[in-house]
């Protein structure tokens, strides 16, 4: 044997979403390939009882943790407390550092930072902040501190209102939900995402990897992966697929998409595995929407398809994480 690995992920309540369910997919595969390298395991969901997390981790001396932690109490925007828990006992983990994980997750703190860092975003109206809003534009509103599409429907862009509507609008979704949203302006065009992986320094940037949207789509106004098209079986949302291979027309457009996955990757300083989003407009500007520290990686995961595409085995992706530790 290798040594003593633990899991640490969030476990899924009885009534949990689709998408907090996928995590047990996530923690089969690694540990099918943690015990291919030789690892013996331990799964240990994530609360908050630190007390109780400390103790158990002193008491298996693991080498490493492998963080899969989603959310707290189905609560995405707390999922940097895993690592900062882990930071605090100085043990090894993989994936990404609490800073960057805590900065990314509030979609709202990234965008101004994305800015910052001279990068394309859309522009937004919150109910505490806006940059560049439009009277009638289209807007897509979204949870804050959520990522999985979480909330998100074929409702979910709206066109025509002002800002004191949209504003509105705003108010209403935090009285029913709770939770923070905001408006982002909605890009018409393609969507793409990149997959990384690396050290602090220097990321390994996996293939480009194009949504491609199903042709019956084509006559709906505005096309999104929502929820139900991320995470319903049942749904005929379901159908989406990829591509990684592009014409020399879209040359430009993945270069820039490479460029500025990179670019944010040392500005954040990540370290582990991470997903950038974009939309290309019709001129062929990518805009980022959003970076993913730790996306899923379950086997039919996104992240696990570009993998495969560039050649690598899954259980090699588990030891490079393991090495980055």
């Amino acid at each position: 044997m290798s040594g003593t690995a633990v899991i640490w992920f969030n476990r899924p309540s009885c009534s949990a979403p689709l998408d907090s369910v996928d995590v047990l997919a996530q923690v089969g595969s690694i540990r099918d390939a943690l015990g291919t390298l030789g690892y013996r395991t331990h799964e240990i969901p994530f609360t908050l009882d630190f007390e109780a997390l400390r103790t158990q981790l002193r008491s298996l001396q693991p080498d490493f943790v492998v963080n899969l932690v989603e959310s707290v109490e189905e609560d995405g925007s707390l999922i940097h407390l895993a690592p900062a828990m882990l930071e605090f006992l100085g043990a090894r983990y993989t994936g990404c550092p609490s800073e960057p994980m805590f900065l990314t997750t509030n979609k709202l703190i990234a965008k101004r930072m994305f800015l910052g860092f001279g990068v394309e975003t859309p522009p937004w109206l919150s109910r505490t902040d806006s940059h560049q809003f439009e009277d009638g534009a289209a807007y897509i509103v979204k949870a804050v501190g959520e990522d999985a599409s979480i909330g998100m429907d074929d409702g979910s862009v709206v066109s025509g209102k002002t800002r004191a509507e949209l504003l509105l609008l705003l108010e209403q979704k935090f009285a029913e939900k709770g939770i923070e949203h905001f408006a982002e302006r909605f890009i018409q065009g393609r969507e793409f995402n990149i997959a990384m992986i690396g050290s602090y320094e220097a990321p390994e940037l996996l293939p480009v990897a194009e949504i491609l949207f199903p042709i019956e789509w084509d006559k709906k106004q505005y096309k999104i992966l929502d929820y139900r098209s991320k995470w319903d079986e049942t749904s005929e949302a379901f159908h989406t697929e990829r591509r990684f291979d592009f014409p020399e027309c879209d040359r430009l457009p993945v270069a820039e998409i490479r460029r500025v996955a990179e670019h944010c990757w040392r500005k954040f300083r990540f370290k582990g595995y991470a997903r950038a989003d974009f939309r290309v407009d019709a001129s062929g500007t990518p805009w980022l929407l959003e970076i993913n520290p730790n996306p899923g990686i379950a086997p039919d995961s996104g992240f696990v398809a570009a993998v495969k595409h560039a050649g690598f085995q899954f259980e090699d992706v588990v030891a490079r994480l393991v090495h980055l530790a």
